[in-house]
C-alpha cells in the first residue's frame, strides 16, 4: 500500500504559473513511487492567470483541496494602492487561516505521513510549518527559488527580517530541504553557517516527455512563425530589462549586421511571451535592428514547444542577479534537442547546467554572444539526438523525491 503526502502549494493547474509544473509533475509520477499525493492549493480566482489546457492525473480526483485565497492587487486594493504590510508574506497571504483550518481537516480523514510545501509563495512554508507543528507529522520543504534576503540587496528590511523569520523556524522544524539547484543549497548552507546538512537536498526542475508528446495532437495546419530561408533563433518567455536583459545580444546582433554576417535575408530573432517589445523599442531602434528582431503573440505551451522543435536554435537570457536559478525553461530546450545560445555567466547555476548538458553554447557578454553566433552562422549546430538526456526528466525528479520522502519516515 502507497504511503501518502499533502502537498502545500498555492499554485497548481489550472494556475498558468511555471511554479506549478513541479507540483503537477510531482503529483503525476509519485505513486510509481510509494506516494499518494493530496494537494492542498488555493481557489482558481487568487490566481493571476489560468491555463485549462493542463491535464490533472486521473489519479489526483478527490485529493484536490482548494482553499479560499485573495490576491492583495486585485481584491484588496483600492484604485491600484495598498498598504505594503500586505505583501510582506507575499501577495496571497490570506489563504494562510484558510488553509490551516482545510489542512487539520485533512489531515483528520487522510492521515498523510509527510507534509510538503513548495516556495516561491512563502505562505505555502508558513501553513505547512503549522500544520507540522500541530500533529507532529514530518515536513519536507521545498524551495523552487531562494528566498530574497539569501541573494538580493533590494529588498526593506522589514520584508528581509519577516522572510528569515519564517526561513529560520522551518528550517529548523522541517526533516528535510529540497532545492532547485546546488548554488541555492550551498548559499543556504553559508548563510546560515549549517554544519549538519544531510537534510538538505537538490532535485532540479526539468522537462516532461508527456507534453511533448501533445505536439502529436496539433493540428498539421499550425502555423510555424519562422522563415525556412533564414537562421531563427528562437526565445520563449519573459523578459524584463533587470534579470533578463536583452540588450547584450541585441549588441551583438548589431555587430554581426554591420559586419555583413547577418541581415534580415538570413537572420531573425523571435521573442514568443515576451509582450509586444516596446520595453525594448528604443534600444532596437537606435542598433538599428528593427528588421531582424521580432515580437509575437504569446501561444498555448505545447504550441509554444513546437517552435522550440522547428526553431534553428534557441535562446535563454539569465543574468547575475539570478546566478543561484535555474529557469525551467532551459530543460524544455534540453529536451527539444536544438543548440541553445544560454546567455548567462558560466559560473551561475544557469551556466553549469547548460555546460553539463552540452546543450549549446554559454555567452555571457557581448563579444561573447557575438562569436557564439559567428560560429553557428558559418557552421550550422547540430545537437547528438542520441544523448541521453533522461536524468533531466520529470520523471526522474520525482524519482529522487520519493526516496527521500522514504528516507524520512524510515
Amino acid at each position: 500500500m502507497n504511503k501518502k503526502i499533502l502537498m502545500v502549494a498555492f499554485d497548481y493547474p489550472p494556475s498558468k504559473s511555471v511554479a506549478g509544473q513541479r507540483t503537477l509533475r510531482m503529483t503525476q509520477y509519485l505513486p510509481e513511487f510509494g506516494w499518494d499525493p493530496i494537494i492542498l492549493t488555493a481557489k482558481s480566482k487568487a490566481y493571476d492567470g489560468l491555463d485549462p489546457s493542463q491535464i490533472i492525473p486521473t489519479h489526483m480526483a478527490g485529493k484536490i483541496y482548494r482553499s479560499r485565497a485573495l490576491d492583495v492587487d486585485r481584491h484588496l486594493s483600492i484604485k491600484g494602492k495598498h498598504f505594503n504590510w500586505m505583501k510582506v508574506i507575499d501577495r496571497w497571504s490570506t489563504w494562510i487561516p484558510f488553509a490551516i483550518y482545510q489542512g487539520l481537516k485533512i489531515i483528520k480523514k487522510e492521515k498523510p505521513n509527510v507534509i510538503w510545501s513548495t516556495y516561491p509563495t512563502l505562505s505555502a512554508h508558513i501553513i505547512a510549518n503549522e500544520l507540522s507543528k500541530r500533529t507532529g507529522i514530518p515536513l519536507i520543504v521545498d524551495y523552487q527559488d531562494p528566498l530574497g534576503y539569501i541573494h538580493k540587496n533590494d529588498i526593506s528590511n522589514f520584508k528581509k527580517k519577516i522572510s528569515l523569520r519564517v526561513d529560520k523556524a522551518v528550517l529548523t522544524r522541517c526533516a528535510g530541504a529540497v532545492f532547485a539547484t546546488d548554488e541555492s543549497k550551498n548559499a543556504y548552507i553559508e548563510y546560515h553557517k549549517i554544519k549538519s546538512t544531510d537534510k538538505y537536498h537538490c532535485i532540479e526542475n526539468g522537462f516532461d516527455e508527456s507534453n511533448f508528446e501533445l505536439i502529436k495532437t496539433l493540428s498539421k495546419n499550425t502555423e510555424t512563425p519562422f522563415n525556412n530561408n533564414k537562421f531563427s533563433l528562437y526565445y520563449s518567455g519573459v523578459l524584463y530589462p533587470h534579470g533578463r536583459d536583452p540588450a547584450p545580444t541585441f549588441a551583438a546582433l548589431a555587430k554581426l549586421q554591420k559586419n555583413n554576417i547577418i541581415t534580415e535575408n538570413n537572420f531573425e530573432l523571435i521573442f514568443q511571451g515576451a509582450g509586444d517589445g516596446n520595453a525594448f523599442k528604443n534600444i532596437v531602434e537606435q542598433l538599428n535592428i528593427q528588421s531582424l528582431v521580432r515580437f509575437i503573440e504569446p501561444v498555448p505551451f505545447v504550441e509554444s514547444l513546437k517552435n522550440m522543435m522547428e526553431a534553428s536554435a534557441l535562446l535563454l537570457i539569465q543574468d547575475e542577479v539570478f546566478k543561484l536559478q535555474v529557469p525551467g525553461k532551459l530543460f524544455e530546450y534540453i529536451r527539444a534537442r536544438k543548440p541553445v545560445l544560454v546567455a548567462a555567466p558560466l559560473n551561475s547555476a544557469t551556466g553549469q547546467v547548460a555546460t553539463k548538458s552540452k546543450c549549446g553554447n554559454v555567452a555571457h557578454s557581448e563579444a561573447e554572444i557575438y562569436d557564439a553566433l559567428f560560429s553557428w552562422l558559418s557552421v550550422c549546430p547540430t545537437i547528438d539526438s542520441q544523448k541521453d538526456i533522461n536524468s533531466y526528466s520529470r520523471y526522474e525528479k520525482a524519482k529522487q523525491l520519493g526516496v527521500i520522502l522514504d528516507k524520512t519516515i524510515n
